[in-house]
């Protein structure tokens, strides 16, 4: 099943190992947050070009050449020719539509914003699930620790017992039993508070 969702050659004697102890992340880097950094720029760049558009344009031109005439038509040697100035356009029709396109631009940025604002409370509400999660899992390994220990000494103790004949082979298996599946738990806690990092850490990439 592994091997048919990762595409990974798994086999029957793979070996899994859990993954090393999660350092949480402080500083989400989703790739939405850098979506809506960039459709905030485009649109920026996108009012700006509807700014300049509404100014006045002034250009420069130069035109050399030589003919025969030349720019004086009374005389008939080859002369250079040069023609300069300056061109000034300006569309006044961009001065109507700029409004309009400015408006729409308005809209698109309100509606990033609405979005940003969105992805941002419902991250930040997983978020805060994972965490919570996270805080119960460590709330209830420092109880297994403890748990551990007392079913430890316990069994010890039914061991020494069992030496001197006063507790009898059953209670110390019970003891024993009691004490792995202690264990046991501890190392299930372990890996449901791994698996919460994990999650948390997942949210913010």
């Amino acid at each position: 099943m592994l091997a048919l969702l990762t595409g990974l050659p798994i086999g029957e004697n793979t070996t899994l190992e859990l993954p090393e102890k999660q350092s949480l992340v402080s500083e989400s880097k989703r790739p939405e947050l850098q979506l809506f950094a960039l459709q905030k720029g485009y649109l920026d760049a996108q009012t700006k070009l509807i700014e300049n558009k509404r100014l006045p344009r002034v250009s420069a031109f130069l035109q050399t050449g030589i003919g025969r005439p030349s720019l004086n038509v009374l005389s008939n040697e080859f002369r250079p020719i040069f023609i300069g100035g300056l061109r000034l356009n300006w569309a006044i029709s961009n001065l109507y539509t700029s409004q309009n396109e400015k408006s729409l631009l308005q809209l698109n940025r309100q509606l990033v914003d609405s979005q940003y604002d969105t992805f941002n409370k419902v991250l930040g509400i997983q978020l805060q699930q994972q965490q919570t999660e996270i805080e119960k899992w460590q709330g209830i390994l420092a109880k297994d620790q403890a748990l551990v220990a007392i079913r430890t000494r316990i069994k010890n103790n039914v061991a020494a017992q069992l030496e001197s004949g006063v507790a009898t082979a059953t209670e110390f298996v019970n003891e024993l039993n009691a004490e792995n599946q202690a264990k046991i738990n501890q190392k299930i806690h372990e890996f449901q508070l791994l698996t919460a990092q994990i999650n948390y850490n997942t949210l913010t990439r």
